[in-house]
């Protein structure tokens, strides 16, 4: 699976202009369904900067990106990596 550059200038603006702070989804990989989330963890009191975390079923360890198409490149990524 990867992401269209419409689909990822959707994702981009939604996360930037604060209408959504996470977004899950799911793919087929073969017969098992692989389930995938990226949530945005802003500046605040306890984080010098914000960043973005990635999850992805199978993965034990969690992924961190500075920006959402940093995000993205990484969940293809780990796409990709299943789907070999």
């Amino acid at each position: 699976m990867t992401f269209t550059l419409p689909e990822r200038a959707m994702i981009r603006m939604l996360f930037q202009h604060g209408t959504i702070t996470e977004m899950r989804g799911s793919f087929m990989d073969g017969n098992h369904e692989r389930r995938w989330e990226i949530i945005f963890r802003p500046k605040n009191l306890f984080r010098d900067e914000s960043y973005y975390d990635i999850g992805f079923s199978g993965s034990l360890t969690w992924e961190s990106a500075d920006s959402v198409d940093e995000a993205l490149d990484k969940l293809q990524e780990m796409m990709q990596e299943v789907a070999a």
